[in-house]
């Protein structure tokens, strides 16, 4: 967390946010939406790909 925050990326708790499913960590529509937005030429299944692949990150 002190890494990214050093990028200065924003930090906001989980639980000031709103969402439906507070046991899920990831935002799938907002980071799916981020990655369209910093890869304009990725393809909706590399999108579908890279999502897969984070979610089943071992750490």
């Amino acid at each position: 967390m002190e890494i990214l925050k050093e990028l200065e990326y924003e930090y906001i708790n989980g639980y000031e946010m709103e969402r439906d499913d507070y046991s899920k960590v990831i935002l799938e529509d907002e980071l799916r939406n981020f990655i369209y937005k910093i890869n304009s030429n990725v393809t909706d299944e590399q999108v579908t790909e890279v999502l897969r692949k984070i979610k089943n990150l071992k750490h």
